[in-house]
């Protein structure tokens, strides 16, 4: 009998970080029960020699291969995978939102994999106001994705197209089964995520949330920061002192932070230029009951702040870091006492 093997494709920006730092968490219950998480990239699988691109962080080094070298080697530690887990597993998980945008670059090795594996395709679709207006936060502010100075969302937006049914088409023409629930209609992801597809499994897990958007005066801080780069900017150049402190001369001009916010005029301009995917999204859903976008009512989170939020957490992170150096002050008297 084959073992089942479900490839989570993400969308981004639904969850999946969640999903994934619940199942990593949770390895050593759901082997115990029959279930092998195998992470983003494989890093999980029981390879002797793995390759490369097998950490969690390895898709752009898989990006990087020839696509038919690519391809050969996720077969070959899909193979050992299958060779040397013990009978009891039967169920295995691969999860990785980037595979949302590239069934083409894994067709061969997943269509050759299903001698192997009863293989299921599980996606997420967020509905494109609350989608655009995430990613922006995420991948236009506070990981800043691009060249030139800050934009704001409107200028943005115009080079991030919501193309949604292409992609299910793409994991469709494969042949696998498939299931594509409305993001929107659910409350946990990762509870949805195991209640759904491992429940017996699952059984008692708490689902841990990750990734969240930081709260609005933090996200403003990151516009200022990355402001002052004309080049791209990690998060991690600043989550780790807005994280320990609590809050969660320039090379350009910083336009102001609630300005670049996408209005609900903003998004409805968006949902416009991208109406006929909505639409065949919603009937994609209703052709297998999912519920549809209901978009007569926008979903425009505020993350607009004010001079004064700002100035509280700037100056809560100077003292933040003040109690710090006069810490290590102190400790660095006591050692040089204790050396005399």
């Amino acid at each position: 009998m084959k073992r089942k093997l479900i490839i989570h494709i993400g969308m981004g920006k639904t969850g999946s970080s969640s999903i994934q730092s619940t199942l990593r968490i949770a390895q050593g219950t759901l082997n115990s029960r029959g279930v092998c998480y195998l992470g983003l990239m494989l890093e999980h699988a029981p390879s002797e020699n793995p390759f490369p691109w097998q950490v969690d962080s390895g898709w752009g080094a898989f990006l990087g291969l020839d696509t038919k070298q690519a391809n050969e080697q996720l077969l070959s530690v899909l193979v050992e995978t299958d060779k040397k887990l013990p009978s009891e597993i039967h169920t295995l998980v691969w999860s990785n939102e980037a595979l949302f945008d590239g069934a083409s670059l894994v067709q061969s090795a997943v269509e050759a994999a299903n001698e192997i594996f009863d293989i299921e395709i599980v996606g997420y679709i967020r509905r494109p106001d609350s989608w655009v207006t995430s990613a922006y936060l995420q991948w236009g502010i506070k990981h800043k994705s691009y060249s030139g100075p800050l934009k704001p969302f409107r200028n943005w937006s115009g080079g991030m197209r919501y193309s949604v049914m292409p992609k299910i088409k793409s994991w469709e023409s494969l042949g696998n089964s498939i299931k594509i629930f409305n993001f929107n209609a659910i409350g946990d992801i990762a509870q949805h995520f195991n209640a759904t597809l491992l429940p017996e499994a699952t059984d008692g897990i708490n689902p841990l949330r990750a990734n969240e958007t930081p709260p609005s005066v933090a996200m403003a801080l990151f516009a200022y920061y990355n402001s002052l780069s004309e080049g791209e900017v990690l998060p991690s150049e600043l989550e780790p002192l807005l994280s320990k402190s609590g809050i969660y001369g320039n090379k350009q001009n910083a336009k102001a932070y609630n300005n670049m916010l996408p209005s609900e005029v903003d998004v409805n301009d968006y949902l416009q230029k991208n109406s006929a995917e909505i639409n065949q999204l919603n009937s994609y859903f209703e052709a297998h009951n999912e519920p549809v976008f209901d978009l007569t009512e926008q979903k425009v989170k505020d993350y607009s702040t004010n001079q004064h939020e700002i100035n509280r957490a700037l100056l809560q992170m100077i003292k933040y870091l003040s109690v710090e150096v006069e810490t290590l002050k102190k400790k660095l008297v006591t050692q040089g006492a204790s050396n005399d």
